[in-house]
């Protein structure tokens, strides 16, 4: 390259050189490019105003080489060749990136707190009315058991129903009989609360009184403890007892009486059970149980009841007529075994459960009622 005589396009005080166009004020280094992290006392439009001075001066050093270039025609690759205006390029546009990226940088953390700073107290916000359930529910539930125990008072003061009307007065005023006239006919037979029988003496009777008032005694399962289901094993014993006698005898007629009750108690037990149970079969064992118990009362019960007070003696001379007075024992016998576990089975929460530990149980009812329908023949 030719060298260029400096006196005629221009004197020495007007030559940029490099020097004066890039001095250390000037450039823009990667020192006065201080991020958030380096100073965090300069705020972010303290290093947008250096940045901004940075690339001022630089565009104006620019502006001065192009017009002294023009003015003096100077050759741009003189300008190239001295790599003037690319360095002022670059640095410009590194100067450029790094602003950008620690604005961005600087700007994102700056949405980040203010994002946290607002959303802190909309969660105490939110969180306090998410809390306000769980403070008004104790009061919600004092008011909910207020409001249900007016509901029993009204109710137990609704004396629309007559059957309520008389369960009550009986219970007030006759002892014992009075509770148990209740229980049967409008609890459907409830053992439920058994320990109020106890207290089936005026005045205590007011206690249980007001236990079938206020509707506290429930109520068994499957209605009433009877039903005309049991007609038919007390017919079966009856004919067994008139007719089997001219067709069989000795150890055959016994079997063949023992079968025919046993079946019809496990068929009438079977129909109750589906009613203790919502319209479900009951658990077999259950009915056999309840079978079998039914069968050893046949044989025990007409034996007993003649020493029930007041009411045995009735039944001691029924007892004493000729050919039916044994059958119409029986029958009671059958009667009253089956009025008695229907309440208990009716009050049972756990009669409509299978357990197989009833099958013990079994054997040994079934050992029993053989031993004593054996010993019935004797006697």
């Amino acid at each position: 390259m030719a060298e260029i005589d400096s006196n005629k396009y221009v004197t020495e005080q007007e030559i940029v050189t490099e020097q004066e166009l890039v001095t250390k004020q000037e450039i823009v280094t990667e020192q006065e490019l201080v991020t958030k992290q380096e100073k965090k006392e300069e705020t972010i439009v303290d290093i947008a105003y250096k940045i901004y001075n940075s690339i001022d001066t630089v565009k104006k050093n620019i502006k001065k080489i192009n017009r002294l270039a023009k003015k003096y025609k100077i050759e741009e690759k003189i300008i190239e060749e001295f790599g003037l205006l690319d360095d002022a390029k670059n640095a410009v546009t590194d100067l450029g990136n790094k602003a950008k990226d620690g604005l961005e940088g600087m700007g994102n953390d700056l949405i980040n707190e203010v994002k946290n700073v607002v959303k802190k107290p909309f969660d105490e916000i939110k969180n306090f009315f998410e809390s306000i359930p769980k403070l008004i529910q104790p009061l919600l539930d004092f008011i909910e058991n207020i409001k249900d125990f007016f509901k029993k008072i009204i109710a137990a003061f609704d004396f629309s129903d007559f059957n309520k009307i008389k369960a009550v007065i009986a219970t007030l005023v006759i002892p014992f009989i009075g509770q148990l006239y209740a229980r049967l006919f409008y609890l459907d037979g409830s053992l439920h609360l058994p320990f109020l029988l106890l207290f089936s003496l005026p005045p205590l009777s007011i206690i249980p009184a007001l236990a079938i008032m206020f509707n506290l005694i429930e109520k068994a399962k499957g209605g009433k403890p009877w039903d005309g289901s049991i007609i038919l094993p007390i017919v079966l014993n009856a004919l067994s007892n008139l007719i089997l006698p001219y067709f069989l005898n000795g150890f055959y007629l016994l079997i063949v009486q023992y079968v025919v009750v046993f079946v019809s108690l496990i068929i009438i037990y079977y129909i109750k059970g589906e009613k203790e149970c919502n319209n479900k079969s009951a658990p077999l064992l259950k009915v056999l149980r309840n079978a079998l118990i039914s069968k050893i009362a046949f044989f025990v019960l007409p034996f007993a009841i003649p020493y029930i007070p007041y009411i045995g003696l009735i039944f001691k001379f029924v007892s004493m007529i000729p050919y039916a007075g044994q059958i119409i024992m029986e029958g009671v016998s059958l009667l009253i075994v089956y009025v008695l576990l229907n309440m208990v089975n009716g009050s049972d929460n756990s009669f409509c459960q299978d357990n197989n530990k009833n099958i013990y149980m079994i054997f040994i009812l079934f050992i029993i009622s053989i031993v004593l329908t054996y010993v019935s023949t004797i006697i």
